[in-house]
């Protein structure tokens, strides 16, 4: 597992996309594109009022900003957001333990 604060990436958010347009082929081009972001450490797609999940590092709110504004709503597809920032993380596990 990496440790992202030693590659100076030390800001994490996260992110809710609602689409406006709930078809799969909207939902392909949305993971489509969003995986050529560096900006976007995960991708889930989920159910309820929103369509995707995204965990983002960035090195400040200024580059936040960036991607925010330059690539994410800069996507036609994307209709409705709702962020929220790290303040701190207290666990974070990369396997499952099976028993």
């Amino acid at each position: 597992m990496l440790d992202y604060t030693k590659l100076h990436k030390i800001e994490l958010a996260y992110i809710l996309v609602r689409l406006n347009d709930h078809s799969s082929l909207a939902a392909y081009n949305f993971f489509q594109q969003i995986n050529t972001f560096e900006e976007v450490m995960e991708c889930s797609q989920i159910a309820g009022q929103y369509d995707f999940h995204l965990k983002v590092a960035t090195t400040c709110s200024k580059s936040f900003y960036v991607f925010f504004e330059t690539k994410l709503k800069a996507m036609a597809m994307v209709g409705k957001t709702f962020t929220y920032y790290v303040l701190a993380e207290h666990k974070r596990e990369a396997a499952l333990k099976l028993s």
